[in-house]
C-alpha cells in the first residue's frame, strides 16, 4: 500500500479551511484498485504514480465536501475505482 501526504493549511481568512485543521493527512491507495486499472487498461500505473495522487486528492476532495471536516483519524484509503475514470488511466502521461 502506497501512502501520499497532504498538507492542509487553514487560514482564517479562507472560509473555506474554517472547518480544518493545520496538518498533515495521509491518503493510502490499496493495491486492488491498482490492480484493477492494470488489468482493464494493460498498462501498470504503480502506486507512486502522479495518477493515484490525483485519485488521492479527489477522494480527500469529495470527503471535505461531504463531511466539512478532516478525517478524525488523520488518513483515507482509496479502496475502489470508478469505472468512469478508465479513459483517464488510458491516457494517463507517464511521470
Amino acid at each position: 500500500m502506497m501512502a501520499v501526504h497532504v498538507s492542509i493549511m487553514n487560514s482564517k481568512s479562507d472560509s473555506r479551511c474554517a472547518n480544518t485543521a493545520s496538518g498533515i493527512l495521509l491518503v493510502l491507495i490499496d493495491e486492488k484498485p491498482v490492480g484493477y486499472v492494470e488489468r482493464m487498461t494493460r498498462r501498470r500505473l504503480p502506486p507512486e504514480s502522479s495518477f493515484w495522487t490525483a485519485q488521492a486528492r479527489d477522494l480527500l476532495s469529495d470527503y471535505l465536501r461531504n463531511e466539512g471536516k478532516t478525517p478524525p483519524t488523520g488518513k483515507l484509503t482509496v479502496e475502489d475505482f470508478d469505472p468512469d475514470k478508465l479513459p483517464i488511466a488510458e491516457r494517463w502521461k507517464e511521470d
